[in-house]
C-alpha cells in the first residue's frame, strides 16, 4: 500500500477513486478524470480532489500522434479483439489485470 504520496491520479472512476485517498498525504491532492471527484471525503482526509476535463486540439493530436510514430511515446497494446467481443473486453477491465490498452476492431 502506497501512502503519503503528494498526488494521486484517478483514472478509473466509481469506488476506486475514493481508495486512494488514504494513499494521499494530508494538503495533497487526488485528481480524477473518470468521474466526479469525491470532495467531501477528501476534505475529511485533508486531501484535495478534482475532476480534470479537456476538450482535445487538433494541434495537440496531431503532436501526440508523432510522438508515437516516432517511437518517443510508446502506446502498450494488451489485446485486440473484434466489437462482437465487447462484453469480455469490459469483463478483463473490470478484472483490474489488463496492462495496457483493450483495442477493439469494427470489420468494414
Amino acid at each position: 500500500m502506497v501512502s503519503g504520496a503528494d498526488v494521486a491520479f484517478a483514472t478509473v472512476g466509481g469506488d476506486t477513486t475514493a481508495l486512494l485517498l488514504p494513499a494521499v498525504r494530508e494538503g495533497g491532492m487526488l485528481i480524477t478524470i473518470a468521474s466526479a471527484a469525491p470532495e467531501e471525503a477528501a476534505r475529511e482526509h485533508g486531501v484535495r480532489a478534482e475532476l480534470h476535463a479537456m476538450s482535445p486540439k487538433s494541434e495537440q493530436l496531431a503532436r501526440i500522434a508523432e510522438l508515437v510514430a516516432s517511437g518517443e511515446v510508446r502506446v502498450e497494446i494488451a489485446e485486440t479483439m473484434p466489437l462482437a467481443d465487447v462484453k469480455r473486453a469490459h469483463k478483463l477491465r473490470e478484472s483490474g489485470h489488463v496492462r495496457g490498452k483493450l483495442v477493439l476492431t469494427v470489420a468494414t
